[in-house]
């Protein structure tokens, strides 16, 4: 994780299951989102994890009419399968859609405008 000196900031919201280490590295920094307002500045929640949904039920779809074609259950879906559709739909998403999430949430600045925004 200190990979090229890079500063890592983790932003987690208020579930229970968030809590701060004992210790962390030096080059990351967590930071807590205020209770209870993850659904209107998380950039996850802004659109990536809807981005993913949209692509694995899309997959799950297309194994559906497959299944149709060969009369096959419909309702049966293998864990392997739905990992894979998880997998494939998140090596899917580009930086550019990332980006766009975290602006949406209006966490994201792009490096051409830090001097406009300092002066």
């Amino acid at each position: 994780m200190g990979h090229a000196g890079r500063k890592i900031l983790l932003l987690l919201d208020n579930a229970p299951v968030h809590i701060a280490p004992e210790t962390d590295p030096d080059n990351v920094e967590l930071l807590f989102l205020p209770p209870n307002t993850t659904a209107a500045i998380q950039p996850m929640d802004q659109g990536v994890i809807a981005w993913v949904k949209r692509r694995v039920l899309n997959d799950c779809g297309e194994e559906a009419v497959w299944k149709l074609c060969c009369e096959e259950d419909l309702f049966t879906i293998e864990t392997s399968d739905a990992v894979m559709w998880c997998n494939d739909a998140w090596n899917a998403l580009d930086a550019d859609t990332i980006k766009a999430c975290w602006r949406h949430a209006g966490l994201y600045v792009d490096r051409t405008q830090i001097g406009d925004i300092i002066n």
